[in-house]
């Protein structure tokens, strides 16, 4: 519904047809949309899929040289402060944010010389409204999910039957 209004607005003040306002600068969102997807696959990547391929060397060196099962290893844990990864996820937005806003300037002075700044205005505004998005999703704070927060509590205190519990001693 937003691009629609902006395509409206923008069709309007370059007296086109509304189809061929929103072909033309549907293309300009593409960088935008694409750099919130890589920071998205980044973020998983460097927080948790970077350490399972190390977890698993570790694992078989524990296997071999101590003949700890692999299941009884502990994975790695990330050595990435949360901190570096949230700034690559905006960095990686706000070069989309101007690569999307080059697209859309390029496109605007393609389409008709004249009246470039009227075409590009609601777009512009709707593109910022998107980074500002991507930027708010992306530096918020990411809550612990409920059911594995649960399930942590739950294991935690109950020891597997494999394993032999501790008994203490009472004088």
């Amino acid at each position: 519904m937003p691009f629609i209004l902006s395509s409206t607005l923008s069709a309007a003040a370059s007296q086109e047809r509304l189809g061929r306002n929103m072909a033309l600068y549907g293309l300009a969102f593409i960088p935008l949309a694409f750099s919130g997807h890589v920071a998205h696959v980044a973020h998983e990547f460097l927080s948790e899929g970077l350490f399972i391929l190390p977890s698993y060397f570790v694992g078989l060196f524990a296997l071999v040289v101590h003949g700890t099962p692999l299941a009884q290893t502990t994975p790695l844990a990330p050595f990435i402060h949360p901190a570096v990864v949230t700034l690559l996820k905006v960095l990686v937005v706000l070069a989309g944010l101007f690569g999307s806003a080059v697209a859309l300037v390029v496109v605007a002075r393609k389409a008709a010389p004249r009246a470039v700044f009227a075409r590009i205005l609601p777009h512009a505004a709707l593109l910022l409204f998107f980074w500002l998005s991507y930027t708010a999703i992306f530096v918020a704070p990411m809550a612990a999910e409920p059911e594995a927060a649960a399930a942590a509590t739950l294991v935690v205190g109950v020891a597997s039957p494999s394993t032999p519990v501790p008994t203490s001693a009472t004088p």
